[in-house]
């Protein structure tokens, strides 16, 4: 039914380049939409997952990998949940 998943892209669904994503562990930390898997994160462009794991690290933790999805949101929904509603017709 649906076709297969592209990493990250289809995370970011329905959401225009220049909008904010907040981390999930504090909204103060936001990066912008540049393309469908790209974000500019501390000044620099980042794929979500990368932007998350320098957020992450940066808090004092020692991450090696994380999935980017996971830990941004867009106007309060976590990204996965976001395409998973898409992906079931709940938009």
């Amino acid at each position: 039914k649906h076709p297969k998943r592209s990493h990250h892209a289809t995370h970011m669904v329905d959401i225009r380049i220049g909008s904010i994503l907040q981390f999930i562990r504090d909204d103060n930390i936001t990066c912008e939409v540049l393309s469908k898997n790209k974000v500019k994160f501390e000044g620099e462009e980042h794929s979500l997952s990368s932007a998350a794991l320098i957020a992450t690290n940066n808090m004092g933790f020692n991450w090696k990998t994380i999935a980017g999805p996971l830990h941004w949101k867009y106007e309060g929904e976590v990204l996965d949940d976001r395409r998973r509603r898409y992906e079931e017709g709940n938009d």
